[in-house]
This record gives C-alpha cells, structure tokens and sequence, in this order.
C-alpha cells in the first residue's frame, strides 16, 4: 500500500508541475517572443532609410 501512496505522490507532482508550467512559463515564454517580434519590427523600422 506504502508503494501505491508513493506512485499517487509522483502523480501530483507531475500534474502540479505541468499545471504551474502550463499557468506561468508558458504566458512568460510567449511574450517573451512577441517582445522580440515587437523589438524587431521597431529596429527594422527605426534603421529604415527614409
């Protein structure tokens, strides 16, 4: 029974791991990347010749 009670303990920490991953890194990661499409269409504007 001890080693059921373990597996169910893995099981949550994976979920809560994918949860918190899902909830927090993966909005950070995305506008990290709209950041630097932001950042690239500006310098490319900005160096533009006019």
């Amino acid at each position: 029974s001890s080693y059921f009670i373990g597996i169910i303990i893995v099981v949550v920490i994976v979920i809560a791991g994918l949860l918190v991953y899902f909830i927090y890194l993966k909005p950070m990661l995305e506008a990290k990347r709209t950041l630097k499409l932001v950042e690239t269409a500006v310098s490319g504007k900005s160096t533009r010749p006019t």
